[in-house]
C-alpha cells in the first residue's frame, strides 16, 4: 500500500506544481474582489479534487493498469490507494487551510474567522461527496464518458431543491422529527450517514474496477 500511495504522490507532483501558481494568482483575486480568505479552503479543495482527473489520465497515457496486474497488489489495494490519496488531501489541506484562513481573516480584514470555519467546513463536506460520486462513476465508464454521467448527477440535486422550494411546508413535516433531535444526535446521524455513502463508494468502486479488463 505505501508503494501504491508513493506512486500516486509522485505522479501528481508535477502536475501539482505546475497548477499551484494558477491557483495562487486565482486566490488573490477572489480575495480581492470579495474582500474575505472564505474562499481559500473551498479553492484548495476544488483543485485537489480535479487532481483525481489527472491520475486516472496519467494511469491510461503510461498503461499502468496493464502494469500493475503484474505485481504483487491486488485490484482493491489500487482501489484504495485512490481513496486514500485523496481523501487523505483533502483533510490535510482542510486542517492546514482552516486556520491560516481564519487567521487571515481575523488579521487583514478585522472580521470574524466564523465563516472562514463554516466555509471551510462545508466545502470539505462537498468535496468530499464530489469525490464518492466521481470516483465510482470514472473508475466504471472513464474520464470522458464520467463526466457526461457525473453532470448529470448533478442535476439531480438541484431538481430536488426546486421541488423542496415548491413543496417545503410538506417537507418540513417530514423532518421535522429529524430537526427536533439534539444536536449531539443529529450530527451523529449525518456522520453516519456521510460514512455510509464513502463506504458504498469505495465497494463500487473495487467492483467496477474488478470487473475490468486491461
Amino acid at each position: 500500500m505505501k508503494g501504491l500511495l508513493l506512486k500516486e504522490y509522485y505522479a501528481l507532483r508535477p502536475y501539482f506544481k505546475k497548477q499551484l501558481l494558477v491557483l495562487l494568482v486565482l486566490f488573490v483575486f477572489f480575495v480581492a474582489v470579495s474582500a474575505t480568505f472564505s474562499i481559500l479552503v473551498p479553492m484548495s479543495l476544488f483543485f485537489i479534487a480535479n487532481l483525481m482527473l489527472s491520475s486516472f489520465t496519467m494511469d491510461i497515457q503510461s498503461h499502468w493498469d496493464s502494469y500493475a496486474l503484474t505485481l504483487p497488489v491486488t485490484r482493491t489495494r489500487i482501489i484504495a490507494s485512490k481513496y486514500l490519496t485523496f481523501f487523505g488531501a483533502l483533510l490535510i489541506a482542510g486542517c492546514i487551510g482552516t486556520p491560516i484562513a481564519c487567521i487571515l481573516e481575523k488579521v487583514v480584514f478585522h472580521q470574524s474567522p466564523v465563516v472562514p470555519a463554516l466555509s471551510a467546513a462545508v466545502s470539505l463536506l462537498l468535496a468530499g461527496l464530489f469525490l464518492c460520486v466521481q470516483l465510482p462513476l470514472t473508475v466504471k465508464l472513464g474520464i470522458e464518458r464520467a463526466q457526461i454521467a457525473i453532470a448529470l448527477c448533478y442535476l439531480v440535486p438541484f431538481v430536488l431543491v426546486m421541488l423542496v422550494s415548491k413543496q417545503s411546508d410538506a417537507f418540513l413535516h417530514v423532518f421535522t422529527p429529524l430537526l427536533e433531535l439534539p444536536w449531539y444526535w443529529l450530527a451523529a446521524l449525518c456522520l453516519a450517514l456521510y460514512l455510509a455513502i464513502m463506504a458504498f463508494s469505495v465497494l463500487l468502486s473495487i467492483q467496477f474496477y474488478k470487473a475490468k479488463e486491461f
